[in-house]
């Protein structure tokens, strides 16, 4: 599992939140399971119970059996699956596949292979479940891959961020369509989310794609290399992904929640963000105060001695 908005402890961990995010969590894995493959299930990606929980605000609360918590092996019938969550696996599984073959693409090659072979078949049942539903998949491929043409070929950060932010615009936005709610203002918020995770993807992996040379747009683009990352750019990108943050957080608004949920959703973004961008801080911190248990406990059994 993977994506940016995994449900904390302690994260607005109201009763009713909680429930929600169980309802999209289990009923998008579970309906991975039922109309796809039991494999496809691992690969579920949190981004998208993100967008479950959206569109399941703006469809009639229904008492689907089969949707609890701690009961992953219950069976479900395909015909059982909501319109919404229908959606929802599918999309899941797609973009696991670009996923595996962006893997294959920046050298991770066993790992995109294995992926691939995972969901080839699934992928395919996929497309033409979302083709069924009138929904322009050839449209998602062409930005799949004008990313992987643009990072080839280089241009500003915000040319190489916009491919992603397309593909989330577009999942965003035909998942309005599913459930009636406005397209547009769904289709914002994903572009705004899309940029989000490329910059935040950009700045978490400096490191690893410094040391072995390959593509970052932190690199190949604005040019630092690792001194520079080191003393100033990793608090300066920091900034940028906090605005783009905000901008994330005013197109949430605009979705028009009720009061509890987006001020859910909002705790859940700051909070997840927040623990992978200060991460280095809050380790060293830790460090810190164990360096500092330890002097005490030295100094303790020194005294001791005397």
């Amino acid at each position: 599992m993977f994506g940016l908005m995994k449900k904390q402890c302690g994260t607005s961990c109201s009763t009713e939140d909680h429930l929600s995010f169980r309802k999209s969590y289990c009923g998008t894995c579970k309906s991975m399971g039922s109309i796809y493959s039991q494999k496809s299930r691992m690969l579920l990606n949190y981004d998208v119970v993100f967008l479950s929980e959206l569109l399941a605000t703006f469809q009639e609360e229904q008492d689907l059996y089969w949707i609890r918590s701690g009961h992953c092996l219950d069976k479900v019938k395909s015909h059982e699956v909501p319109p919404h969550l229908r959606f929802t696996a599918s999309v899941n599984i797609i973009l696991a596949a670009i996923k595996a073959l962006d893997d294959q693409r920046d050298g991770s090659v066993w790992k995109g292979k294995i992926l691939g072979k995972i969901l080839t078949k699934d992928n395919h049942s996929a497309q033409a479940e979302l083709k069924r539903m009138g929904f322009n998949v050839p449209q998602l491929e062409y930005w799949a891959n004008e990313q992987f043409k643009r990072e080839s070929q280089g241009g500003t950060l915000e040319h190489l961020t916009e491919p992603t932010a397309k593909m989330t615009s577009l999942v965003f936005g035909w998942g309005a369509e599913v459930v009636g709610a406005s397209v547009e203002r769904f289709a914002e918020l994903g572009y705004h989310f899309g940029r989000l995770v490329y910059q935040l993807d950009a700045w978490e992996d400096f490191r690893e794609d410094w040391d072995k040379n390959q593509f970052n747009p932190l690199i190949d683009v604005l040019g630092w290399n690792i001194r520079d990352f080191e003393r100033t750019g990793r608090e300066s990108f920091r900034k940028v992904i906090e605005k783009q943050r905000d901008m994330v957080l005013d197109a949430l608004k605009n979705i028009s929640l009720p009061g509890n949920k987006e001020a859910a959703l909002t705790g859940r973004l700051m909070l997840n963000l927040a623990s992978r961008l200060y991460k280095q801080e809050r380790q060293e911190e830790k460090k810190t105060r164990k360096a500092a248990v330890s002097l005490r406990t030295s100094h303790s059994k020194v005294v001791r001695l005397f």
